[in-house]
């Protein structure tokens, strides 16, 4: 669901829940006030009636305003875990772009290092110089071996997007079983085959995320 400008349905069930939730507490306010206050003000029988009437009215439309906000609570609660979700997509997002951009840079400029030290002529050089020059050269070989072993690395395994999260938490908020979820996110139907097997160990994966975020 989209954050900034949501739908027209999304709008109308939220403004729906404000509007019954002010009209509850307006009329818990003012039947409490003139149920106990209004004996007290007037001496008029037929005020005092209709003081009476009103806070009866308002007690029996305070419990339908709480009736349907009961009804309506799986829907508010359903809205906010997208919002949730998408929020934390966004974020996930702009931090693994900032990460790649501050790896290329970094790299940028480990290479273009690596380049001036390989120009420089050796010979040319004092003794003091060249032994610091073979020290940077050998930092700048370890500062590559780590960074391409940490690119291997993560070419093990399956690869969790940020768009799989999501789906499945919308997933999730809309009802939906495991197996339709799956289904839904993946394409994948119940069985032993390696799609399947995939798309459950991510699933499962997500679910154990939520439990440690709850946690």
């Amino acid at each position: 669901m989209d954050m900034i400008n949501p739908s027209d349905s999304i709008r109308a069930i939220l403004w729906n829940w404000r509007i019954v939730h002010s009209a509850a507490i307006g009329l818990c306010v003012t039947g409490t006030a003139t149920w106990f206050l209004t004996p007290f003000l007037t001496e008029n029988k037929i005020l005092r009636g209709l003081a009476i009437g009103y806070s009866i009215g308002a007690a029996a439309t305070i419990e339908c305003c709480f009736n349907h906000l009961n009804k309506m609570a799986p829907r508010i609660k359903a809205i906010h875990d997208r919002d949730t979700a998408a929020f934390r997509s966004g974020c996930l997002a702009d931090y693994h772009v900032a990460n790649v951009t501050n790896a290329m840079i970094g790299d940028y400029f480990v290479s273009e290092r690596k380049a001036s030290l390989e120009a420089e002529p050796m010979e040319s050089l004092p003794e003091a110089s060249r032994a610091i020059v073979h020290l940077e050269k050998s930092d700048v070989s370890a500062q590559t071996e780590t960074s391409e072993q940490s690119e291997n690395s993560e070419n093990f395994g399956f690869q969790l997007s940020d768009s799989e999260r999501y789906e499945v938490l919308k997933s999730m908020a809309d009802g939906d079983t495991q197996g339709e979820t799956i289904l839904k996110v993946w394409g994948a139907k119940p069985g032993g085959n390696k799609l399947y097997k995939e798309a459950l160990a991510k699933y499962r994966q997500i679910e154990f995320d939520i439990e440690q975020e709850d946690a």
